[in-house]
């Protein structure tokens, strides 16, 4: 096998980690020795097929316990290059100052949109927010040898900071189309209604606010529509009871049992206030479901049903049959193993 990659996710441990992890690892490993770094060990046993081997499980999961597990497998590996995949601001800055300590070729990944996060942050956090990302957030970009971005918006962000253009690839996330496909087995609602789908985190920054405001306008107009919430529910969810027929919460479910949703559903809404390329529209696309999704980001580099205003997303949701899933052929590990490759055969 040939250089040695070390992949940096630290304590990161979501769902989305644990899909960017899996399909990075897999994307390299053709090509590469690829080591994860990680400080939690049911994380890396779940990733560890997509991995020739993981560090840092033994360490705690605090900073302090990432910043040892990462210098504990330099010191034994030696990595010919290192790859941080979460957490931009804090991962990048470790990674990167190690790599800078080390001599070792970094590679940053901007995923999310960090630097615009603040604008959505509410009192103190507004503060906190752009001192991350906006201040510590730009120590990795001038440490880093190479860095990716999930689509052209994340690259303009990076090119706003001064990271040269030639120095950015753009890579997004990879979907896998048969996990996904139309054709497997769906979940059987009792409803003869069309499903519209929520896939996440139910909380203010992912859209709660918007979908509480518009859903009674929507319902109004569209009686036929039942409403599916499926995902962990961070905050009250505030609706007239008249709507309470038409809304279902099923709260977390089996990764596996994702797919079944998404095709039980005619559409599916993603009114987050921030994003960099949301899997979950990924997903949808990939299983024939078009999404209705705030226009942020790199949101528009996935799909063309996109809004800004809350009353494009209201006519959008009730005309919800006009409109089309997008292609993930662009998406797809076969189209994203070569570019990986090629960035990391450029830098070692």
């Amino acid at each position: 096998m040939g250089s040695n990659i070390g992949v940096f996710v630290g304590s990161a441990s979501s769902f989305n980690i644990i899909r960017a992890a899996e399909n990075i690892g897999q994307a390299l490993s053709e090509e590469f020795s690829v080591h994860l770094v990680s400080t939690k060990k049911s994380f890396a046993e779940e990733v560890s097929h997509s991995y020739e081997q993981y560090h840092g499980t033994t360490e705690n999961s605090s900073t302090l316990g990432e910043i040892s597990a990462l210098r504990s497998y330099i010191e034994s590996w030696k990595p010919d290059a290192l790859f941080q995949i979460t957490e931009p601001p804090i991962h990048g800055t470790i990674v990167g100052c190690f790599a800078a300590v080390y001599d070792i070729p970094f590679v940053y990944r901007y995923s999310g949109d960090r630097f615009y996060e603040y604008r959505d942050s509410l009192g103190f956090d507004k503060i906190v927010h752009f001192g991350l990302n906006n201040v510590l957030g730009r120590t990795p970009l001038v440490l880093a040898e190479a860095c990716v971005a999930l689509g052209p918006t994340g690259n303009s962000r990076l090119v706003r900071r001064g990271v040269p253009e030639e120095n950015i690839r753009i890579i997004p996330p990879i979907v896998n189309k048969g996990q996904f496909s139309p054709d497997g087995s769906c979940i059987r609602f009792d409803t003869d209604r069309h499903v519209g789908l929520f896939v996440g985190r139910l909380s203010r920054r992912k859209g709660k606010e918007i979908i509480e405001r518009n859903l009674p306008k929507i319902l109004d107009r569209r009686s036929d529509l039942q409403f599916v919430f499926i995902g962990e529910q961070t905050d009250h969810f505030t609706v007239p009871p008249h709507c309470g027929d038409n809304i279902t919460f099923v709260g977390s479910v089996p990764p596996e049992e994702v797919p079944k949703y998404y095709r039980a559903s005619s559409f599916m809404i993603h009114p987050s206030l921030s994003e960099g390329v949301p899997r979950a529209v990924l997903e949808a696309n990939a299983a024939g479901v078009p999404t209705i999704a705030r226009d942020v980001g790199d949101v528009g580099y996935v799909t063309d049903n996109t809004f800004t205003t809350e009353s494009e997303f209201v006519n959008l949701v009730c005309d919800f049959e006009s409109l089309q899933p997008n292609s993930v052929d662009r998406f797809t590990a076969d189209r994203v193993k070569p570019d990986y490759a090629r960035l990391f055969h450029k830098i070692i």
